[in-house]
């Protein structure tokens, strides 16, 4: 895994009034100069045979996303896509989530064959200093400050309130105010699953976030390549799930853009 990273972006790209959406290896990991900071961002099949794991992120709204199609279901991939891309559609409308689950569940049903498929979501939109969350099933976000103390962190909802063929779900939503140097981690199964809060948050605080991220999925992968004992198999680590990662660091505004 560390090869791959050589390839990572440490000077960024610039993205303005841009949507962007990946779905692909983590040799595709992107550092973006982004409007309230610095955002960096991959995904990765991990372990398993497809990835159906899906990135997004919107600067013109500072907005983001991770998106899990539903595992074991049919169409995950498909059903990952179709919730990203309402996503987008509805920050560029400014439709509530209720709406772009509503929609994604519409476009499933419109596709025919999907009756079983669904995905997981949390997304993120950044308006001055307060962070709007939303999301529903369990893929998760965590806020730290730069001392590497917890602000906030979703409980995950029931997968049953993701979007899918059956039918729209419901979003949880929460609000929570930024400082300068927070960091929002968000991140799919193959990370949780694998890596407790407080460990991860020990091992990545100070590290700049491109080397954060890095060492996140090497640890994820690691812990999916090896055998779990009885003990970790029992709290779900050793999960050989997709890996889908994000960090967005709020920075001052004389230091944004650099």
């Amino acid at each position: 895994m560390a090869e791959i990273f050589k390839q990572i972006q440490e000077q960024g790209t610039q993205f303005e009034n841009s949507k962007g959406f990946w779905a692909e290896g983590f040799e595709h990991i992107r550092v973006l100069k982004v409007k309230s900071g610095r955002l960096v961002l991959g995904t990765d099949k991990g372990l398993r045979l497809d990835n159906e794991d899906a990135l997004i992120f919107d600067t013109e709204h500072d907005a983001f996303a991770v998106i899990d199609g539903m595992g074991g279901y049919a169409k995950g991939e498909e059903a990952a896509k179709i919730v990203g891309e309402e996503i987008l559609r509805g920050l560029s409308s400014k439709a509530s989530p209720l709406d772009v689950q509503r929609n994604a569940w519409q476009s499933m049903r419109k596709a025919g064959d999907m009756h079983e498929s669904g995905a997981c979501y949390i997304a993120g939109q950044i308006s001055g200093k307060e962070l709007k969350v939303w999301y529903a099933g369990d893929a998760r976000l965590l806020v730290y400050d730069d001392k590497g103390k917890v602000k906030y962190f979703s409980e995950p909802s029931s997968l049953e309130f993701a979007p899918s063929g059956r039918g729209p779900g419901r979003a949880t939503e929460n609000f929570v105010r930024l400082m300068n140097y927070d960091r929002i981690l968000v991140a799919s199964d193959g990370l949780w699953d694998n890596i407790k809060i407080e460990e991860a948050i020990e091992e990545i605080k100070g590290m700049k976030v491109e080397q954060a991220l890095k060492r996140l999925t090497d640890m994820s992968m690691e812990r999916m390549a090896g055998e779990a004992s009885i003990h970790d198999r029992d709290i779900g680590f050793g999960n050989k799930d997709n890996l889908t990662i994000l960090l967005y660091e709020i920075l001052p505004v004389p230091l944004r853009g650099k």
